[in-house]
């Protein structure tokens, strides 16, 4: 639906990799992050219809869902962060500047909800992210690439790969305002746990409620053969990898 008016073809092959993608069979190892993964994609799909159609319901259930994505995990904070900066760098008109007060409008009670929810229990959520998430790890060169590593299994080496190469085209549209949200969802999360690997060891699944705006970028800038030999790749690698679940 999303990207079925650029490209109906790379639409549903952007699709058809996200779906088949290796994570996608390892999902059961954070099943309760589905939450997060739900409301977040929800958000910005909203957000991004809000922008094209100029509706400004979608903007408040857009901040609808936002909320309800940090209500399942703080992780929702960067998703807030990328619209931040997209609203930043969007032109400033009456309109815009009225679906991004809906949309604050839309996330307050969900936070105001989870304040005093802590505020009441010893801010419990609070001292766990603060204290024991953010515990000091002193290997930053070990960080840096486990979370390389990560980032190479989530996306496959085939994507990383074509979008390197096609790096001009993702610049270009991070410089096209109806779709430079896509981009900034995708780089923002990857730019801020770069910065928290020099303290700290990042988990493989931080980054997945993000991972599905990664394809749609994907399909905007690759074309359908590099889409069609990713899903290949992608299919053998997921088959190997379920044959060692399997066994194991």
């Amino acid at each position: 639906i999303l990207l079925k008016p650029y490209d109906q073809r790379k639409a549903y092959l952007a699709s058809v990799l996200f779906l088949v993608a290796p994570f996608n069979l390892a999902f059961f190892l954070v099943t309760t992050d589905t939450p997060l993964f739900l409301f977040s994609f929800l958000s910005a799909f909203l957000l991004f219809k809000a922008e094209n159609e100029r509706r400004y319901l979608c903007y408040l259930l857009s901040g609808v869902f936002l909320g309800m994505a940090f209500l399942s995990k703080y992780f929702a904070v960067m998703l807030g962060f990328s619209y931040a900066l997209y609203f930043l760098s969007a032109r400033k008109t009456a309109h815009r500047i009225k679906g991004f007060l809906l949309l604050v409008l839309g996330t307050l009670p969900f936070v105001a909800q989870n304040a005093l929810w802590n505020y009441h229990n010893g801010w419990p959520n609070i001292m766990h992210n603060w204290v024991n998430r953010l515990k000091r790890d002193p290997n930053p060169a070990v960080n840096l690439l486990c979370l390389g590593l990560f980032l190479l299994y989530l996306m496959t080496l085939p994507v990383v790969q074509f979008l390197f190469e096609r790096r001009s085209a993702v610049l270009r549209l991070l410089r096209q305002e109806s779709l430079r949200l896509f981009v900034l969802i995708s780089l923002v999360p990857v730019c801020v746990f770069i910065a928290t690997a020099f303290r700290k060891s990042i988990g493989p699944h931080w980054y997945v409620s993000f991972l599905p705006f990664v394809f749609v970028v994907a399909a905007l800038v690759l074309d359908a053969e590099h889409l069609v030999r990713c899903i290949r790749f992608s299919l053998v690698f997921s088959l190997i990898q379920s044959c060692i679940v399997l066994a194991a």
